[in-house]
Formats: C-alpha cells, sequence, structure tokens
C-alpha cells in the first residue's frame, strides 16, 4: 500500500513503515502517517483539504460542513448563530463507531466587537465547552477561531467538546 504526496514539482510515492524514497537532496519517510524529511528532521502531515464551508450571519451547519473540517463565518454587523446538524444526518453522512470522532474548525472573520459566531444544539448532538467564536477584534472572548471534537456516543448521538 502506497500514499502518494503531490507537490508543484514532483510526484513522490511513499510506502509505510521505515521505506522511503530518496529524490535528489531530500529523503522522504513514511512513519504512523506522517511524513519526515529525513535531511532536515522536520515532519509534515498531508491530508487532502477541500475550500471552508463559508457561512455568513445565522446558517445551519450541514454534517458535509463538519466533515469538510474548515468553516469560516462572519457576522458582518452581528453575532451568528449556527445550529449543529442531528445525529440522524450525521449518520446519514459517515459511517462512524461509538468512541470515534473527527474534528472541524470554525474561523471568525467578523470584525466587529460584537460579531461572535456561536454554534447551538440539534437534538440528539450536544456541545460541551464554550460554542462562541469571538470575532478577530474582541478582547472578551478567546478570538478568531476555534476547533471542535465531534465523538459519536450511540446510535445518531455526538457530542461536540471545544477543543481549543
Amino acid at each position: 500500500m502506497k500514499r502518494f504526496l503531490r507537490s508543484t514539482a514532483l510526484v513522490l510515492a511513499v510506502g509505510f513503515g521505515a521505506a522511503g524514497i530518496a529524490h535528489g537532496a531530500y529523503d522522504y519517510r513514511q512513519y504512523a502517517g506522517s511524513l519526515r524529511d529525513v535531511s532536515t528532521g522536520v515532519w509534515v502531515n498531508v491530508r487532502a483539504q477541500g475550500a471552508p464551508a463559508a457561512k455568513t450571519v445565522t446558517a445551519a451547519l450541514t454534517a458535509a460542513d463538519l466533515l469538510g473540517g474548515l468553516i469560516t463565518t462572519t457576522g458582518v454587523t452581528a453575532p451568528s448563530v449556527h445550529q449543529l446538524p442531528t445525529g440522524a444526518a450525521l449518520d446519514a453522512a459517515i459511517t462512524m463507531n461509538v468512541g470515534e470522532s473527527f474534528d472541524f474548525t470554525l474561523i471568525n472573520t467578523g470584525t466587529g466587537a460584537s460579531d461572535d459566531a456561536t454554534i447551538t444544539l440539534n437534538g440528539t448532538v450536544t456541545i460541551i465547552g464554550n460554542p462562541t467564536v469571538g470575532s478577530l477584534t474582541d478582547g472578551t472572548i478567546i478570538s478568531g477561531s476555534g476547533t471542535f471534537r465531534v465523538r459519536k456516543t450511540a446510535a445518531a448521538t455526538y457530542v461536540v467538546y471545544r477543543v481549543s
């Protein structure tokens, strides 16, 4: 089984374990899902990332938005509220076992002091931690972005944890 790292200059096929390939001055090795340049010791996690889901003012979040990993929002001139998808919608979008999780990040691009973005509950999806992401200029709330972990606890039942 091989993974492929695509750069603008070349495509590298990297095997699992200590195997790797050399290309010019670079020697890339794959260990436990991370790619490391052996010559510099720099580790890089490479994964596909689509464009962020963009939301404004008040808009519901879909399962696809959360699974995409990045969501941008702006309250423009007022706070924004974003309701989480239902547990049934998450189950329909992804097959997960109880105890498995994924992360998403909400980036608030609002610039007014009151342009906070808040995620809200929806049925069998609950939140632990601060659901509000402050605007870029809100000094009272850790501002700019928030990372959340979505963990499946039962069929169609999830808990969203504020991680950072």
